[in-house]
């Protein structure tokens, strides 16, 4: 895998505006980040998630975690503990943490549809998209009706039987006295 940013999955946007990986495609699911706000005395925190669905896409905005009231540490620097965990069923969850004063803000999001149900790396076509998906389910219901016919044939015995001969009507005759 490289690590360009064509594999990001989940990143967050910094206070100069770029972008910062949080979750690459294939890495695990649990991230840990130590923030600083950008300035001294910044009286909260926005922190702005972003979903990459591929390389040459704009990247989707997630959500936002606001840290309003920043406590000030000591020599007026601020440190936040990010703890993010990408669940198997399309959901990040972000915690964010003030360690001195035990503060926690938390978010969850929800990733679009394609990430959640397991996803596609980019370049990789996805086969549930497009005909293909139609001829693929056509195919399959045929199959299942020739099963159907085949076991019908094997259990039944249709078709193997020698026709019944005709029934035979009786005619009395009824004879006058």
């Amino acid at each position: 895998m490289s690590s360009g940013y064509q594999d990001i999955l989940i990143s967050l946007r910094q206070a100069d505006g770029e972008l910062f990986p949080l979750f690459l495609h294939g890495d695990s699911d649990t991230c840990n980040l130590s923030l600083i706000p950008a300035s001294e005395g910044q009286p909260e925190a926005d922190i702005h998630f972003y979903h990459h669905s591929s390389p040459d896409a704009e990247p989707a905005k997630l959500g936002t975690l606001r840290f309003a009231d920043l406590p000030a540490d000591e020599g007026g620097k601020t440190e936040l503990q990010l703890d993010a965990v990408l669940g198997p069923t399309g959901i990040l969850t972000v915690t964010v943490r003030h360690p001195d004063s035990g503060r926690v803000e938390r978010l969850e999001m929800e990733l679009p549809d394609e990430e959640a149900r397991g996803g596609s790396h980019p370049g990789r076509s996805d086969w549930r998209k497009g005909p293909t998906r139609w001829i693929l389910g056509a195919l399959f219901v045929l199959a299942a009706l020739a099963l159907i016919g085949f076991l019908t044939y094997r259990i039944t015995g249709w078709g193997r039987e020698a026709p019944m001969p005709a029934p035979v009507a009786s005619v009395s005759e009824r004879t006058g006295s």
